[in-house]
């Protein structure tokens, strides 16, 4: 029987393979006749006999059969599905001014969402963690389950990942994040194994799965908020970078008429320049401008509480002031995209984060600038997502990893 060079026979490599293909059917279709897998394989009848057997003494899959509005003669066919018993997956995404936890099982159908504010002032390290642990108890409560019931959780962050020691830099957003191993800091709360994750890199898996990104293999996922970062996707796979910080596009060196961010923020050029603290500031100078009035009336009359949500509502009624301010942001944001696409000429590029919820009123205006700034224009969609898509890449991504664990040497 011929050895492969670890010296495993290819027959081994070969029911392995089967079986993986097998649980990979499972969990897309939730629960599925063998006949279906015979048909959806290829495989013959006596394999998917012995491969589904063989899953089912590992206690990976079990059988059901649906009784409910079963009316033909005799007991309805047994289906497959994964094992009760393989638990749950939690899915975390940590923002600076929100927190969500996600308990699904491993075909991805959420069980609990749970989602919190972080308010300004507790925008730091403890506040954030706080808030992160009270999440993860409702959520698990609310889905009925133990802790002990996890087998995987991914942690979704603003910033980079060191992929060897999980640490996070590059995250003024949240006081003190910088430095944090979140795998270690969680263990009490969290079970299973445990992954930290950059948000935009999350965000985009979810978009491949469920949204906008389905059946794409090169692009870029702009995530825009109050800092600004993306993701890479070549040939199907995220490139992450040798330290984690691939797509980090906040620090690239555009900061516009030396509008540099302030020492020790920890805010890149381009993010300070194009990205939500700047329309909440610039937008703040408009509200006190001769123009601005339209606006600082949406604010209550207080200038301070004009921010990016206000300024997009106040430029889609068609306020002349806000509508300029979207524009002249609207291009620097272009620029920044520019950098990415002229490297790597993405098939699409999908923006998503809280200010892709002004839809049109500044994508639109961001694809007519980047169309005249790169020589080969992508597909620009928006994330169709919106608050999950983190979260919902983290439960992809947990349930990743826990079927590859399950067929683990």
């Amino acid at each position: 029987m011929a050895l492969d060079a670890s010296g495993v026979t290819s027959a081994s490599l070969l029911r392995r393979r089967n079986q993986r293909l097998v649980l990979e059917l499972v969990r897309a279709r939730g629960a599925i006749r063998r006949s279906g897998l015979m048909a959806a394989t290829g495989l013959a009848k006596s394999t998917i006999k012995e491969v589904c057997d063989s899953l089912i003494e590992l206690g990976h899959l079990e059988e059901v059969r649906d009784t409910a509005g079963h009316r033909a003669p005799g007991r309805p066919a047994a289906q497959l599905r994964l094992a009760a018993s393989l638990g749950v997956v939690l899915g975390l995404d940590v923002g600076a001014d929100k927190v969500l936890a996600m308990v699904a099982d491993l075909t991805g159908n959420a069980l609990a969402t749970v989602k919190r504010p972080v308010l300004e002032g507790a925008r730091t390290r403890d506040g954030v963690l706080r808030q992160l642990r009270s999440c993860v108890g409702h959520a698990l409560a609310v889905a009925g389950m133990e802790r002990t019931a996890i087998a995987g959780t991914v942690i979704g962050t603003p910033g980079a990942v060191d992929p060897a020691t999980g640490r996070i830099s590059l995250a003024p957003q949240i006081a003190g994040w910088d430095g944090t191993v979140l795998s270690g800091t969680l263990t009490g709360e969290v079970g299973g194994q445990v992954a930290v994750e950059r948000e935009a890199d999350l965000s985009f898996l979810a978009e491949r799965a469920h949204g906008v990104a389905v059946g794409l293999d090169d692009g870029v996922f702009v995530h825009l908020g109050i800092g600004i970062g993306s993701s890479v996707l070549i040939n199907g796979q995220i490139y992450r970078g040798h330290d984690g910080a691939s797509g980090e596009i906040g620090y690239l060196p555009l900061p516009y008429g030396g509008e540099s961010p302030p020492p020790g923020s920890g805010l890149g050029p381009f993010e300070w320049a194009a990205g939500g603290q700047a329309f909440a500031r610039l937008g703040r100078e408009t509200a006190l401008s001769a123009n601005g009035t339209r606006l600082l009336k949406l604010a209550g009359n207080d200038p301070n509480a004009v921010n990016a949500r206000l300024v997009c509502a106040a430029a889609a009624e068609g306020d002349p002031a806000s509508l300029a301010l979207v524009e002249r942001l609207a291009e620097r944001i272009a620029a920044g995209i520019a950098a990415t696409v002229c490297v790597l000429n993405p098939r699409a590029v999908i923006i998503g984060g809280g200010l892709s919820r002004a839809g049109d009123t500044l994508v639109t205006p961001i694809t007519r600038h980047l169309r005249t700034m790169v020589p080969a224009m992508p597909e620009v969609l928006v994330s169709a997502l919106g608050d999950e898509a983190v979260a919902l890449g983290a439960v992809q991504r947990a349930a990743d990893i826990t079927m590859d664990s399950l067929l683990a040497d």
